[in-house]
């Protein structure tokens, strides 16, 4: 519904009677919510049912209401935007008529009055829209001067370190639901939604990023609470924690163990007990993705998250985007985790615009993007249609980030002005953004050149041979570290977005601007190629562990083939993955599910001889475990029964191996063997037989020597 006139000049006496300061107040003390309309709805309340008491009373000579029906008025009606002077015409369409009544005798003079009063209130009209005008310029100055006022009192907060502003990392909270994302692409009207049904008991959560399903368990206190830094920075970003309950540290232990079980099913029963634990959702999830169910994946992602959210600091806003936690503390990374994921899990649902959110709010974490939200952010952006945005990030963080020197950045722009080009409808700016999609080509062809072909082999597209020939689109491959690593983020980048680059117009674009350069290289050397060639082989030697770990959360083969050996060969834990090598991003659990060992290993001679055969073998460990759990040391473990037990160990084996007792060194007869069911026939296997069980004996005195 439109704003009626009585409404507005209401409002201007709102803010006459309760002071420009109060309304303003209420109306921008959050920027989250449009309005923050309780009070003013109040007021306009009030005062709508005083007023409507005196319109009845006035009224009540000239229009008598019959016997036996009273005309009750909702005066909730007038706040929707209902007018006094039209409530005497329309009436709700879903309202049934009232019975037909006898005419008074008296109506005609009753619709005379009427007509005399609308009559007058003509010219009257006039006067109000001259007082509406100046009501709302008057409104308007006053919010320009307090919004000015409230931009130079938080300025700092738009600009973050690192290139971060406000602008760029704030979330739009209406675009994160991915069921209203498919609605307006399918043009579906919008729906109940997924609600938790009624009567149904548990704790509140705020709506948000995630909205409960029917079928999930109710969700009372988990554990899980996030505090806030005291510290304040100067440039508005604040720092939060997510902290481990004593109850949820027990949960977190009986999650480790049951990992270390390698059994899904003892993960699914710590879930069981404990329905909201984090890192089981997001290990169980993966454990369904491999096996191929990724709804049932993504929906414990968004359990995690929904359980995630309910632990927020009224503080936490993702919408400002100066909301910052730190990747090295262990209990934050769950959050990181989950949104990677479900970020993921909503590129397959075709939720673009949602995952463009959830990025941004994922980027904004963190200055470091410890998950490499960069490297797909831009994926996103030009899924969801948001040219203007991603041209405007590459613009803005050019001279902090460097984007350039990505290649799904030195892309991505380019494609992101020459699609632009095509829906904008004025001519001069059509050309302008044209010109700058040619030349920002033509730079990321001279910076990375591989992507050429490497486009092409994927798209089947047909490019010139004479241009896939030419030796600046050819580079030889080398065992250079630097350009190893970006022939693997141009890979990830050609797997992701080469439905992007695969329509006719756009590799028609593609094949033109690789002519022209080829063109011009031909006419002679250009200065950028060789620089560019230099920075290729110098400005990549190490591959960040923010971009490994994105790449093992990827999961994309031919991408993964590039990580270092290191990375690839070393066990990936799937609820956290690479973990920071940083004094003071250790586990916190690690100490408590293994007891700490000493390095050196006071047991003599023939503890190190021991040691020797069984590595893991360390006997203050076994004292330490067993004090752990309350049980007394084995007294095999004893300093003086050792060397006794490993006696009676290598007499046993001589006994298993044939040896009668008494005759030290002697072999059994043939029959012996084949009792003990050891014959060998052969006699270089009897040889060697005899050989170990010389060896046995020297061991077997050399344990009672030293005792």
């Amino acid at each position: 519904m439109g704003i009626s006139v009585s409404q507005i000049l209401r409002f201007k006496q709102f803010i006459i009677l309760r002071g420009p300061v109060f309304a303003l107040g209420s109306i921008i003390a959050d920027s989250s919510v449009a309005m923050s309309s309780r009070a003013v709805r109040r007021a306009l309340q009030e005062q709508e049912m005083a007023q409507l008491a005196a319109a009845a009373a006035e009224s009540s000579d000239e229009d008598e209401v019959p016997s036996g029906r009273s005309s009750k008025v909702n005066p909730f009606d007038l706040l929707m935007g209902a007018d006094e002077d039209s409530s005497d015409g329309d009436q709700d369409s879903t309202v049934k008529p009232p019975e037909p009544q006898p005419t008074p005798a008296n109506s005609n003079k009753r619709k005379k009055k009427k007509r005399k009063k609308k009559a007058k209130a003509a010219p009257a009209a006039v006067e109000d829209a001259d007082e509406v005008e100046a009501a709302i310029r008057e409104v308007e100055e006053q919010l320009g001067h307090k919004l000015e006022l409230r931009h130079d009192l938080t300025g700092s907060e738009t600009a973050v370190a690192h290139g971060y502003t406000q602008g760029l990392l704030a979330v739009d909270m209406r675009m994160l639901d991915a069921e209203a994302e498919m609605r307006r692409k399918f043009n579906v009207s919008s729906g109940p939604g997924r609600r938790a049904p009624r009567g149904r008991r548990g704790r509140t959560v705020r709506a948000g990023m995630v909205k409960p399903q029917a079928n999930w368990p109710r969700m009372q206190r988990t554990g899980l609470t996030m505090v806030q830094s005291e510290d304040l920075s100067p440039d508005g970003q604040r720092y939060f924690k997510l902290m481990h309950s004593p109850a949820y540290q027990e949960v977190q232990l009986r999650f480790l163990k049951a990992v270390r079980t390698m059994d899904p099913n003892a993960i699914s029963m710590v879930l069981r007990h404990h329905p909201y634990h984090i890192d089981s959702l997001l290990q169980l999830s993966e454990v369904c993705k491999v096996s191929g169910d990724r709804q049932t994946a993504g929906d414990l992602v968004e359990r995690a998250i929904y359980c995630l959210q309910a632990s927020f600091h009224p503080n936490f806003k993702p919408q400002t985007g100066c909301c910052r936690l730190n990747y090295a503390v262990y209990e934050n990374r769950g959050l990181f985790l989950a949104l990677y994921r479900h970020i993921d899990f909503l590129s397959h649902r075709g939720c673009w615009r949602t995952g463009l959110e959830f990025n941004k709010f994922l980027l904004s974490l963190s200055p470091e993007d410890p998950l490499g939200a960069i490297l797909w952010l831009d994926w996103f952006a030009l899924r969801a249609g948001e040219y203007g945005y991603l041209r405007q990030m590459a613009v803005e963080w050019q001279q902090s980030r460097h984007l350039d020197k990505l290649p799904n950045f030195a892309f991505s722009t380019a494609l992101a002005a020459f699609l632009q080009a095509q829906e904008v409808d004025n001519t001069d700016q059509q050309q302008l953004l044209t010109s700058q999609a040619e030349d920002q080509l033509q730079d990321a062809l001279m910076r990375f050149p591989s992507f050429l072909t490497m486009m092409a082999d994927k798209c089947h597209a047909n490019i010139r041979p004479d241009i896939l020939a030419c030796p600046h689109f050819q580079p030889a491959l080398s065992p250079n570290h630097s350009e190893r690593n970006i022939r693997m983020l141009l890979t990830l980048y050609v797997e992701r977005c080469h439905d992007l680059w695969k329509p006719e117009h756009v590799m028609s674009w593609l094949h033109t601007g690789a002519e022209i350069l080829m063109l011009r290289l031909t006419t002679g050397p250009i200065d950028q190629v060789d620089r560019y060639t230099t920075e290729r082989k110098n400005n990549y030697p190490q591959l960040p562990v923010s971009i490994q770990r994105h790449v093992v959360l990827a999961d994309i083969g031919s991408v993964m083939a590039f990580l270092p050996t290191e990375v690839s060969g070393q066990g990936i834990l799937a609820y956290d993955p690479l973990p920071p090598l940083e004094p003071g991003a250790e586990n916190p659990y690690q100490a408590r599910l293994e007891p700490p060992v000493e390095a050196s290993y006071d047991g003599g001679l023939l503890g190190a001889f021991f040691q020797s055969l069984m590595p893991n073998f360390n006997a203050q460990a076994e004292a330490a475990r067993a004090q752990q759990q309350g049980h007394a040391m084995p007294a095999d473990f004893a300093p003086g029964n050792l060397h006794t037990r490993m006696a009676e160990l290598a007499q046993g084996l001589g006994d298993l191996l044939g040896r009668q007792a008494g005759d030290e060194g002697e072999l059994a007869d043939d029959d012996e063997m084949a009792a003990a069911e050891l014959y060998m026939p052969d006699e270089e296997d009897e040889q060697g037989l005899a050989d170990l069980v010389q060896v046995m004996n020297v061991h077997s005195l050399w344990l009672t020597s030293i005792s």
